[in-house]
């Protein structure tokens, strides 16, 4: 996938953002590399995707966590299955019997 793309001459770094993640940064993230150079644009560009990338991955990891600590129902990674032995689970509300795991 690239994300460099030219504008008057100038290359430029550009993800789409996650439509959860929309509100907090808009629907694409735009920066420019100011070069011209497309060699140069594409290391920069393959840096700057890592950086959101990394970014989108923690916030919505922090956004899940958040939802099992509170009580509402897991995200769809998580397997959720009867805790044995009557365990109350550590993230759940008013003592769920639910023990979820990756």
């Amino acid at each position: 996938m690239s994300y460099v793309t030219s504008h008057h001459g100038t290359l430029w770094f550009q993800i789409r953002v996650p439509s959860r993640l929309e509100s907090l940064h808009g629907k694409v993230v735009r920066v420019n590399l100011q070069t011209r150079d497309p060699a140069l644009a594409k290391v920069l560009s393959l840096r700057l995707a890592g950086e959101w990338l990394s970014r989108f991955h923690r916030i919505r990891c922090a956004r899940s966590r958040s939802d099992l600590c509170a009580g509402r129902q897991p995200v769809a990674r998580f397997r959720c299955r009867p805790s044995s032995g009557g365990r109350a689970s550590s993230h759940g509300a008013g003592g769920s019997t639910a023990h979820c795991r990756r």
